[in-house]
């Protein structure tokens, strides 16, 4: 009988060592995933840092475009009616205002010449 409780006996204790092995591969295992974890985390921090701040230069930036541009639009209205402009641009759309008048007056012209033209044919026919 001591051959199969020995045979038992060293594969327990086997199976013991190989139990303690593995556990300390996945805590070596799990260590480094948590030194990876970290790693990745303050790489992503400077990543976000760095959006961030190339962002806000971008912000700065285009705010100082639009800033320029706002002026110089002004600038030149500013000239433009100064020049005259502003009596021009009113004759103009005065003009525009009378042309389409006209035109409206005309097709209406066109409209009644057309209903009587009709109604004269009808009388020629009855």
């Amino acid at each position: 009988m001591k051959g199969p409780v020995m045979t038992l006996f060293c594969s327990s204790r086997g199976i013991m060592r190989l139990d303690a092995r593995a556990r300390r591969d996945v805590a070596i295992l799990g260590s480094g995933f948590l030194k990876l974890d970290v790693r990745a985390r303050e790489d992503t921090e400077k990543i976000d840092r760095g959006v961030k701040k190339k962002a806000e230069c971008l912000h700065h930036i285009a705010t100082v475009l639009r800033d320029k541009a706002q002026s110089r639009l002004k600038t030149a209205a500013d000239k433009h009616w100064s020049d005259g402009a502003l009596e021009t641009d009113l004759r103009r759309a005065d003009f525009r205002a009378k042309q389409r008048a006209m035109e409206e007056a005309l097709m209406a012209l066109e409209f009644m010449k057309n209903i009587h033209d009709m109604m004269v044919s009808k009388v020629y026919k009855l």
